[in-house]
């Protein structure tokens, strides 16, 4: 009889963990074309700032999101925020989000894993407000979660950090 009720709590677990879809990753990623068609684009580890404070290349974010579901996933609204981390002297100092937005999913497949991009990041006019005031950039912070839907156990919040280099 015990034997029968763990298997049964063991399934009923299982099913709710493989009805969730996770942020896998994030990364931060640039291009060095200026053409519309002819943008590819390379990972980084760094954000460039350039002398003069301004950024030299078109940046974008990718996000990876996987669906460990044997169902298919329609509707999906990720939520996310950027923040500035800045830095003045050795001190260190966490700016608020300076972007909330919305990003949509129409259809995940089962057991597929899918790449998303945010091109809005809002960096180069970050950058201007901060430039005259004495304070430097540290890294830029993308927090994201998925929007709570009917049957959600839980809600993940993820955060990936990219620093900034001269």
């Amino acid at each position: 009889m015990k034997k029968a009720i763990f298997i049964l709590l063991l399934i009923s677990v299982q099913a709710v963990f493989s009805q969730t879809v996770k942020i896998s990753s994030a990364s931060f990623q640039y291009t060095p074309s200026a053409v519309a068609k002819k943008k590819i684009y390379y990972d980084i580890s760094e954000i460039k700032i350039r002398p003069d404070g301004k950024l030299d290349r078109t940046y974008r974010i990718e996000v990876k999101v996987k669906n460990l579901s044997d169902k298919a996933v329609e509707g999906l609204v990720f939520k996310y925020s950027l923040r500035l981390f800045l830095k003045k002297g050795e001190k260190n100092f966490k700016d608020v989000p300076f972007i909330a937005e919305d990003l949509r999913i129409s259809r995940l497949a089962p057991m597929a894993e899918k790449n998303v991009y945010i091109y809005n990041t809002d960096l180069p006019e970050q950058l201007r407000r901060i430039k005259t005031c004495g304070f430097e950039p540290a890294a830029v912070e993308l927090e994201i979660a998925k929007e709570p839907r009917r049957g959600d156990e839980a809600l993940e919040v993820s955060f990936f950090s990219f620093p900034f280099s001269k």
